[in-house]
């Protein structure tokens, strides 16, 4: 612990003042709250992403339930915006990178599985729809 205070204070005088950048514009459309959902249907985790300039990019706060849903982003501190979002931890390593795919969601590559897509944060939404939760026997019904 005190070699990761060790780190952070050391970061914080050889990059001087991390308040000296405002957020860009094209990125003021990330703020907000945002839920990391793996598409295994598996409930996800809150992430509030906000313009406060610190090491390594701008905050984030991860929500409580990250710790037990997706332990890798209970350690979430900053994130930036370079093809995607990416969030680190308090010693600039990357934890997650979220890319735009070709249905236009943001969400991690690579083998590791399942996959998190990174959605707006809607009320009373704590999992992504997956193939288990909807194959079945299917009603259609004509409203009217």
């Amino acid at each position: 612990m005190r070699r990761l205070v060790f780190l952070l204070l050391v970061a914080t005088f050889a990059c001087g003042s991390v308040r000296a950048e405002p957020l860009p514009e094209a990125m003021r459309d990330s703020l907000g709250d945002w839920r990391a959902v793996p598409d295994d249907g598996q409930p996800g985790c809150r992430l509030t992403l906000t313009d406060t300039r610190t090491i390594g990019g701008w905050s984030v706060e991860p929500a409580a339930t990250c710790a037990a849903r997706l332990s890798r982003l209970a350690d979430a501190y900053a994130w930036d915006y370079e093809r995607g979002v990416r969030v680190f931890d308090a010693t600039r390593k990357a934890i997650m990178t979220f890319e735009e795919d070709e249905t236009t969601l943001m969400k991690t590559r690579g083998a590791a599985t399942p996959a998190v897509m990174l959605v707006r944060a809607k009320a009373g939404v704590e999992r992504a729809p997956n193939a288990a939760a909807v194959a079945g026997t299917w009603a259609m019904r004509r409203q009217g």
